[in-house]
């Protein structure tokens, strides 16, 4: 199974009452790099104060609402939390060394592929055809034609909700 994550975004004139997914070239940038030199990319890491995972934990809640059962699972109370800070603006937020979400110029946060694959239930999911999967590995944005043909299954999401979109292969 394949998994990406974007935002889903209304586009009128096809069905005002269908969202559809587009994948994000921050993800895309983040999820292709098949080099990442920790010496080369990262500036800081700096380890949180508790007030501060709080504060991370409700924005995380708030943005992604069915997560919250299993948010304690996912950053226990007395593990170390850091954010590691790359070039570009992007920062990783990192428990027990496990890179668990990003965000570029504090933005919404993104769960990574890691994190989706053990917890795929945290997000709203989008199903794309076999044709599509091809050109998404490519690193294409997932497009109408993807979701609405036979094979796809295409789920109500609000507008600028972070959605997972996945290909049975």
């Amino acid at each position: 199974m394949l998994l990406t994550v974007g935002r889903a975004v209304k586009i009128w004139g096809v069905s005002q009452k269908v969202s559809y997914f587009v994948g994000t070239a921050v993800l895309r940038c983040v999820t292709c790099c098949t080099t990442f030199d920790e010496k080369e990319n990262v500036s800081n890491c700096i380890q949180l104060k508790t007030s501060v995972i709080k504060g991370i934990k409700n924005q995380l809640v708030e943005q992604f609402p069915d997560i919250d059962p299993w948010l304690n699972q996912i950053m226990p109370k007395k593990d170390p939390v850091k954010i590691v800070r790359c070039h570009e603006h992007i920062e990783i937020l990192t428990v027990n060394g496990e890179l668990l979400f990003f965000r570029q110029r504090e933005g919404t946060f993104y769960p990574t592929l890691r994190l989706l694959h053990k917890y795929p239930f945290i997000l709203p999911h989008q199903q794309v055809d076999k044709g599509a999967i091809k050109f998404v590995l490519s690193g294409a944005n997932i497009m109408c034609p993807g979701l609405t043909s036979p094979g796809a299954k295409l789920y109500p999401a609000d507008v600028d909700t972070v959605v997972v979109s996945f290909e049975m292969m």
